[in-house]
């Protein structure tokens, strides 16, 4: 899995990596619980009454998941510390669906019905720290993040029944990264466990697909999703 080469490859380069603290460099691996909120700014452009018009909805899913990492801690001084780290959000996919009519009078009706998943998979961060003292420090994480969203949804336009004039559908998904930024503390006990506490939001790009020929508009649609994650973790670990 692409995840687990990525952690495999930032614990080698941060084997290499000179020694330029008082303190010794270490490993470290570490699991806990996150609750994720998720929202997605999701919308369509489709045709209705030969004109192509935009259906905006913003759904939000609130879960628990469970949550991996790896890293490695490099001391830069006595106050001064970086972790540089992998990691996963276990859990199932996050689905996301509208319903809607879009225009229902004179016995006929149009309709849309949209389906979204949307799902983690892996990230890298680095993560400044700031030691407040001997076992407790604060640090900011910048990360990275890639996840998989699908999707699938029909258009049905002018329809008394189950005859409608058009029927546009769509199904198909792709890669996104994401972009994170958060803070928080971690606290060191017996020695060589610490317990860590954080929060983090993640923008991720837009998934944007189009069906049909845009120069026909009740023939034509374009879909697109863009969520939005803040997570907070609750985490132990083990420095080897």
């Amino acid at each position: 899995m692409h995840w687990k080469k990525c952690c495999a490859f930032l614990l080698a380069i941060a084997a290499t990596l000179p020694a330029f603290a008082v303190d010794k460099p270490g490993f470290y691996m570490a699991t806990g619980m996150a609750l994720d909120a998720t929202t997605a700014g999701d919308s369509g452009l489709v045709g209705i009454d030969s004109q192509p018009s935009t259906l905006r909805t913003d759904s939000g899913k609130t879960e628990f998941r469970g949550t991996i990492a790896v890293g490695y801690l490099y001391p830069l001084g006595p106050k001064y510390l970086v972790m540089m780290e992998a990691g996963k959000d276990v859990g199932g996919s996050t689905q996301f669906s509208t319903d809607a009519f879009l225009i229902a009078q004179n016995n006929y009706s149009s309709e849309i019905d949209r389906q979204w998943r949307f799902k983690r998979n892996w990230f890298v961060a680095v993560k400044p720290a700031f030691r407040i003292s001997d076992t407790t420090l604060a640090y900011l994480s910048f990360s990275h993040h890639q996840a998989y969203v699908s999707g699938q949804s029909d258009l049905s336009l002018d329809c008394q029944g189950n005859d409608c004039n058009t029927t546009t559908s769509f199904a198909g998904g792709g890669s996104l990264g994401g972009t994170g930024i958060g803070l928080g503390m971690q606290t060191t006990f017996e020695k060589i466990w610490f317990l860590r506490v954080e929060v983090e939001n993640v923008r991720f790009n837009q998934f944007t697909a189009s069906v049909g020929d845009p120069a026909i508009p009740t023939a034509y649609k374009s879909e697109s999703l863009h969520p939005k994650s803040t997570v907070g973790r609750v985490m132990v670990g083990y420095r080897f």
